[in-house]
């Protein structure tokens, strides 16, 4: 009898307790309420995020002991959930979902937070890409989430509504994922469906109209022309909304001599990459190129200003088209090229002509990581299926399935590898250097893309760059 009662309380146990791990509450009030909108004073230091649970309450009577009558609590009435927009200092707004029309509600009522909720991929029920934790894959991981079912051509990072804090927006050529990070998890909060020629090749992000939100600057390739569409994330609307396009030309954001710019270039009909790399200035609702000092590079992907000699002043590092890495100094003359090819990309782009055809490749990111006021290169190298001539006819059938990433650095008029990672098993699409927990440590993320014959799945891992395990080596010995 009591081992029957010990695997009842067992099953009850499991049953009634979440897969998730259990979410702390905060407890506030509405301040103001406005349509569906609502405010309520929560704010960022409890670590509210967009795209958390709320729950608000009624009030009612008073509960007391009915012997002593001291009160014990207040009756209280679920009447709406609601889902966080955007978080202040001191106070935040949510969406109501589930009120019922002869519900309102009113300044005063109890709002209960909840700070750990699931992302809404984790739901039951939920339609879209399922994201999901996995083991991580070292102890260098910080961080390792998989979104099944979607195969990932481009990932970047900004500030897109506005909090102060970077968000992750991904897309598989069609939709585009945006995510936060906050308490070891990804979580969702907005899924951009595109166009109905929707085939992006590129996302990038900056802010160009000095707003305090980033733009979100998609580059779509449907078919024999290119566009590039901008973007901006709307807190009233929640939702990202289309600021102006253009026809013909790609965009990437960099950072040059400490300022971020927006670089574009021409799609062209006997080469996909056709004339200089510009800068592009924001005006009203276009954007106007401006000719730059710049070496000639084939593409604005893969074209990185980066100071690795040390004297304060950005030099330049570039993919070519053959995926070896170039290096050119302040005065725009090659002074290098390295004998390993890195790089390597799934994404193909032809031109006008149809008899043209070039790849996207911008897998270079830089950072000074051992604090010498040298920049160092971190630089992908996805890896072919087989490195054989019969694979690589008729070009798709010899597609990246493996990637490493090496840290390189110029010394002694070369590029010395100076660490590597292990074999990543899948096709890295992006990279980039961020602090995605915010414990003021360098990290590196990247989108890797495995199972490719079952529509992708793509996995969104962080590494701790301070405490990665990485191997010394030298490119002269590869």
């Amino acid at each position: 009898m009591l081992k029957k009662s010990f695997i009842y309380l067992l099953f009850i146990f499991f049953i009634s307790v979440p897969l998730f791990a259990e979410s702390t509450q905060e407890i506030g009030k509405v301040v103001f309420v406005k349509g569906d909108e609502f405010y309520f004073d929560i704010g960022e230091t409890t670590g509210l995020r967009p795209g958390m649970n709320v729950e608000v309450y009624k009030i009612g009577s008073e509960i007391k002991d009915p012997n002593t009558d001291a009160i014990l609590g207040y009756e209280e009435e679920k009447i709406a959930s609601g889902e966080v927009i955007f978080v202040r200092e001191q106070i935040s707004c949510a969406k109501a979902k589930d009120l019922s029309a002869s519900i309102q509600i009113n300044v005063g009522d109890k709002v209960v937070a909840y700070l750990f909720s699931p992302a809404k991929d984790e739901i039951e029920g939920y339609a879209g890409p399922l994201l999901y934790k996995t083991a991580p894959t070292s102890p260098d991981v910080i961080a390792e989430f998989l979104i099944d079912k979607f195969e990932a051509k481009d990932f970047t990072l900004g500030d897109f509504n506005g909090d102060g804090r970077k968000e992750i927006a991904v897309t598989n050529g069609e939709d585009i994922l945006f995510y936060t990070y906050y308490g070891a998890k990804f979580m969702h909060y907005y899924t951009f469906k595109g166009p109905w020629n929707a085939k992006f090749i590129d996302v990038s992000a900056g802010d160009f109209n000095a707003n305090q939100k980033d733009e979100l600057f998609v580059t779509n390739k449907p078919g024999n022309f290119t566009q590039l569409l901008v973007y901006e994330f709307d807190t009233n609307k929640n939702e990202l909304i289309e600021l102006f396009k253009t026809k013909n030309r790609y965009a990437n954001v960099v950072t040059l001599n400490r300022e971020k710019i927006l670089l574009g270039q021409e799609y062209g009909y006997t080469s996909p990459f056709i004339g200089p790399v510009l800068r592009l200035i924001w005006k009203g609702t276009n954007l106007t190129g401006r000719k730059m000092n710049l070496p000639h590079v084939d593409s604005l992907y893969g074209f990185l200003p980066l100071d690795f000699t040390g004297d304060g002043f950005d030099e330049y590092a570039a993919l070519d088209r053959d995926d070896f890495l170039r290096l050119y100094n302040s005065n725009n003359k090659e002074i290098y090229k390295s004998p390993m090819k890195y790089g390597g990309s799934n994404i193909k782009i032809i031109a006008r002509d149809r008899k043209t055809q070039g790849y996207k490749i911008d897998l270079i990111r830089k950072d000074d990581l051992d604090g010498d006021l040298i920049q160092e290169i971190i630089a992908v190298k996805n890896i072919r299926l087989m490195d054989s001539a019969l694979f690589a006819l008729k070009g798709g059938l010899n597609p990246f399935r493996d990637s490493q990433i090496f840290g390189l650095k110029y010394k002694m008029g070369m590029l010395e590898v100076i660490w590597e990672t292990q074999k990543l098993g899948g096709y890295i699409c992006n990279l980039e250097i961020t602090d995605i927990n915010e414990d003021n440590k360098k990290d590196l993320l990247i989108c890797i893309i495995t199972d490719f014959d079952k529509k992708g799945k793509s996995v969104l891992r962080a590494f701790d760059l301070k405490t990665l395990q990485l191997k010394k080596t030298s490119e002269t010995t590869k």
